[in-house]
């Protein structure tokens, strides 16, 4: 939590700020979340088990001859995984930070129609 020097901390600010980490911390396995780890999963046992099924040893014939570009698609959705990732990060940090800032602005509205 930062403090910038020149406003004073007061309690509502610190309670404020409190919630709005509370809230944002309490989700922390979101939906994209969890089904980037299944994707991820998904794209594991691809790269283990490419192939399978019926004709099998056909479809291992033909395999050998495409698995270079089996493993470059693969590479391709292993950075795309990484860069959903990277997006679904930004995007958690930008939602706290609007957050911090709705609720600092709560706190002047609630300071600003206290009488002293």
């Amino acid at each position: 939590m930062r403090h910038s020097h020149g406003d004073p901390l007061t309690v509502p600010k610190v309670l404020s700020r409190i919630r709005t980490e509370l809230e944002i911390t309490v989700n922390e396995a979101s939906p994209i979340e969890r089904r980037l780890a299944q994707i991820r999963s998904m794209q594991r046992e691809f790269r283990e088990q490419p192939v399978g099924g019926r004709f099998l040893a056909v479809k291992r014939l033909v395999y050998w001859f495409t698995a270079s570009a089996f493993d470059r698609q693969a590479k391709v959705v292993e950075a795309l995984l990484d860069l959903i990732e990277e997006l679904a990060e930004e995007n958690r940090r930008l939602a706290l930070q609007f957050a911090r800032a709705a609720g600092d602005d709560g706190v002047r509205d609630e300071e600003e129609g206290r009488p002293e």
